[in-house]
């Protein structure tokens, strides 16, 4: 077969095709493991800040009580 064959040049085609693929592939994958990232920190910012407010709450509670 020489270079610039039929053959060759789908098999090649198909390859790039293949490799293309692929590459995307890898681009959604990591672009979905990084939003799932930032959902799991934001779940765990809104935690934190309810967390926050109902210490705050409890604080005011407390002082609100007439001894």
């Amino acid at each position: 077969m020489d270079e610039f064959s039929p053959v060759r040049t789908g098999a090649d085609s198909h390859e790039l095709a293949l490799l293309s693929a692929l590459s995307r592939y890898r681009q959604l994958r990591d672009a979905r493991v990084n939003q799932m990232r930032y959902t799991r920190k934001n779940c765990q910012l809104l935690r934190l800040e309810i967390l926050k407010a109902a210490t705050r709450l409890a604080a005011v509670k407390k002082s609100l009580v007439v001894e």
